[in-house]
């Protein structure tokens, strides 16, 4: 849900719909370590979703090792100008490498798991147009 919540957020829709600028932003709330956190937030979600019973625990545990918390994630620098803090491109490189890696370990509860999302995703559908069907029709009928 908080994909969804980040894509469906105001200043997101008007930087990219209305001014055209794109999905790129300088605001560290949507730098790449939260799209990363995003991304392992939707495959952890795919994992679990279409593991079978008894592939659960080693999945959940290595959905685990995706969320760590390093304490070197930043770095302090000194451009002579100004100072601050910077995300730390080795330790983003090594979380793409974990994420890849349990995408490629668990790649068939991730599919079965987007499978069962679509189909999920079709029957709402399919049951929201029929009932609308349905409720015009009552509603023709009825007068």
């Amino acid at each position: 849900m908080r994909i969804l919540h980040h894509i469906s957020d105001k200043p997101y829709q008007q930087r990219v719909w209305v001014r055209g600028e794109g999905p790129e932003s300088d605001a560290f709330e949507e730098d790449e370590f939260d799209q990363l956190d995003q991304i392992n937030q939707l495959v952890s979600f795919l994992a679990i979703e279409g593991a079978a019973v008894d592939e659960q625990l080693p999945i959940q545990m290595s959905i685990a090792s995706l969320f760590r918390q390093d304490d070197i994630q930043y770095a302090f620098y000194d451009n002579s100008a100004k100072y601050g803090i910077v995300p730390c491109k080795s330790w983003y490189k090594k979380q793409w490498s974990a994420t890849k890696a349990f995408v490629k370990k668990h790649k068939k509860a991730i599919l079965i798991g987007a499978i069962i999302a679509v189909t999920v995703a079709v029957v709402i559908v399919t049951a929201a147009a029929l009932t609308t069907t349905a409720v015009g029709a009552a509603a023709l009928g009825g007068s």
